[in-house]
């Protein structure tokens, strides 16, 4: 969780969970005694629902934070670093590979930089593990992610709307999971299927289909 006070509250190994199951297919894990890697805050609590979708069979988390003090703005879901093998490919720009060979660092690319909200993690050889939100109110969202020269590890963040000043809960959109056999290009797919049958957009006119290359410079006077 993140707060303009105290900025990235986080569970570690000292922390408390709590597991409560709501039926055979949605339970949620409630941790307790959160900490900032110096200082505790035991009564903040960082809850991940998570769920199986009955029609795709996706794996639905749902993040969400609450803390006694005012100023909560966020809350992120952590994904592990992954093997040095995986790369991942993100609509950034247009498109981009990440890969564990990246020079260590951490990245922030905001809603605007990051394109649509999705990751499509690669396997070694074939098959793709996509992340995405289906999310048609266009939450303010964040994408971290960080190289140490093995594997890469990732958050994504979604922010409340402000004024933060009395807020005290945050809950991120739902963020679908999803395997495939091929490649990324079946996440990207998912997306681009939902997003054609649910976002209202203004049609693109004819001629745009016909372009194939566009070169855009600087005019000298």
């Amino acid at each position: 969780m993140c707060s303009s006070d105290l900025n990235q509250h986080f569970v570690d190994g000292s922390s408390k969970i709590a597991f409560k199951a709501e039926n055979p297919t949605s339970a949620t894990l409630t941790y307790t005694d959160l900490t900032d890697g110096m200082r505790r805050f035991a009564d903040e609590t960082f809850a991940l629902q998570i769920k199986i979708d009955d029609e795709t069979k996706d794996v639905l988390i749902t993040p969400s934070v609450a803390s006694k003090n005012a100023g909560v703005f966020s809350t992120n879901l952590l994904i592990a670093p992954t093997r040095k093998v995986v790369s991942i490919d993100a609509p950034i720009f247009d498109g981009l590979r990440l890969t564990g060979d990246m020079k260590t660092n951490l990245w922030v690319n905001q809603s605007g930089y990051w394109d649509y909200p999705l990751l499509a993690f690669n396997g070694e050889d074939r098959g793709s593990i996509g992340i995405w939100a289906q999310d048609p109110t266009y939450a303010y969202k964040s994408l971290f992610y960080l190289a140490d020269g093995n594997g890469i590890a990732t958050s994504f963040c979604t922010i409340v709307n402000p004024p933060f000043a009395k807020i005290t809960k945050a809950t991120s959109v739902t963020w679908r999971v999803q395997s495939f056999d091929k490649s990324w290009a079946q996440v990207a797919a998912r997306y681009r299927d939902w997003r054609a049958k649910t976002i209202k957009t203004a049609p693109r006119p004819s001629w745009v289909s016909e372009i194939s290359f566009a070169k855009i410079g600087r005019a000298h006077v």
